[in-house]
């Protein structure tokens, strides 16, 4: 592999978007909040159909069963499906914030219409006034939490999935590079695993696993002596030093 084409590959890791370990890309409080949306959904679907049996097919209530559907269907869809970057992650923060905003308008329109009834006054209508009064206020507040959890995932796919990719795209809403995926069963942060690195996502090979070698236990090497060496001399072991030169000792005589 070439300088350049290995620069280029470590620049692309290097621009792979990574959710950043926070409190806000907890993987259990991002299934919780995606479980209150099925609950709340799946409530609010049924005290509307519970309104709707009752006999009063107002255009608020079949708003509120038609908003519901609707979660239904995309929640079953970024819950199961496993997403890549580079599929649809601007169509899922749209279709986080378009929820989030029908839902208010839902909010809105069951307590305009339920919420300045008085449930004490059921015996003026009929017997099933009360549970269809009831049904309809407890409608307002399914609503009401429906949105607030849209709004927070909304904001935490912002924070989890798009700020990301803004910062190793250079401020880009889309991210076309390497095939990282959104972590399965909430869509809202991008999955740690990578799938060039990881082992057990790897296939097989029948590559020899060699065991390390032990460097103490190794033969020595045969090595070469140099040019100028001479063969079978070896270093001398007793040195025998000349003898010191007997200096004359000078006279004290007195001349």
């Amino acid at each position: 592999m070439s300088f350049e084409e290995s620069k280029s590959e470590v620049k692309s890791e290097l621009s792979v978007p990574v959710t950043p370990y926070r409190w806000h890309s907890n993987i259990y409080l991002l299934w919780g909040l995606r479980i209150g949306q099925f609950v709340f959904t799946i409530i609010t679907l049924g005290l509307s159909a519970k309104v709707l049996d009752f006999g009063i097919n107002h255009a608020t209530t079949g708003y509120a069963v038609a908003i519901s559907v609707m979660t239904f269907v995309y929640l079953a869809i970024v819950t199961v499906i496993p997403l890549r970057l580079s599929d649809c992650v601007l169509a899922i923060l749209i279709s986080e914030v378009i929820l989030a905003i029908l839902w208010f308008a839902a909010f809105v329109a069951l307590a305009a219409l339920h919420g300045g009834i008085n449930c004490s006054n059921r015996y003026v209508y009929s017997s099933g006034w009360l549970e269809y009064c009831r049904a309809g206020q407890a409608s307002i507040a399914m609503a009401f939490f429906a949105f607030w959890l849209f709004d927070i995932t909304a904001t935490l796919f912002w924070l989890n999935v798009m700020a990301p990719i803004r910062l190793a795209t250079g401020g880009k809403l889309f991210y076309s590079g390497s095939e990282a995926t959104l972590t399965r069963w909430c869509n809202l942060r991008i999955s740690s695993t990578n799938p060039h690195t990881d082992v057990e996502a790897l296939p097989p090979t029948d590559l020899e696993i060699v065991p390390p070698t032990n460097e103490a236990n190794l033969p020595p090497a045969d090595v070469e002596p140099p040019a100028n060496a001479v063969v079978g001399a070896s270093e001398p072991t007793d040195v025998q030093y000349p003898p010191r030169a007997e200096r004359p000792i000078a006279s004290t005589a007195q001349y």
